[in-house]
């Protein structure tokens, strides 16, 4: 036998056992919860999908320690349109179970963005159900939310994508 023949054969030898030993080292906490989204997040497509996966979006699921829950960043360039929302509702709780699938963080299209300001959901420990939009939304740099005044001129792609981006980085 040659030094190549026993190389070919140990090669694949070497990947497993070093697959083997990674995959005995445990997972950070972090990394737990990110995988526990990335799951639920995909079940939920499964249930929803004539709702979530549509018009070529793009869906990426996280935990974000910021607001202690799941969430999913979805967007269609195309479509214009752009949303951060908690797929488990621990952030944002929710009035009725039909209220919705997911509770909006950040929304954006051509008629402007929904913001929701964390400091003032924490001050109402996420219980939005009840209260005014003026009193915990915006539109992503202080003026009122696309949900009580569409802006004077549609937003273009890039400006949603700026502002998701930034709602992005502000969750994390």
């Amino acid at each position: 036998m040659s030094n190549k023949t026993v190389s070919i054969f140990l090669i694949p030898a070497i990947i497993i056992i070093g697959l083997l030993i990674v995959s005995q080292i445990p997972l950070t906490q972090a990394q737990r919860l990110n995988k526990g989204c990335q799951t639920f997040g995909k079940d939920l497509i499964k249930r929803h999908k004539d709702l979530l996966q549509k018009d070529n979006n793009r869906q990426n699921f996280f935990y974000s320690k910021r607001l202690d829950t799941c969430v999913m960043a979805k967007s269609s360039e195309l479509n214009n349109e752009w949303g951060i929302y908690d797929i488990k509702r621990n952030y944002i709780k929710q009035g009725l179970e039909e209220s919705g699938l997911m509770g909006n963080i950040f929304y954006c299209d051509r008629d402007g963005v929904d913001n929701l300001i964390l400091e003032k959901a924490d001050q109402y420990k996420g219980e939005l159900f009840d209260v005014p939009y003026e009193n915990y939304l915006d539109n992503g740099e202080g003026g009122e939310p696309r949900t009580l005044k569409t802006p004077n001129s549609p937003y273009s792609r890039d400006k949603c994508k700026q502002l998701f981006n930034r709602k992005l980085v502000e969750i994390q």
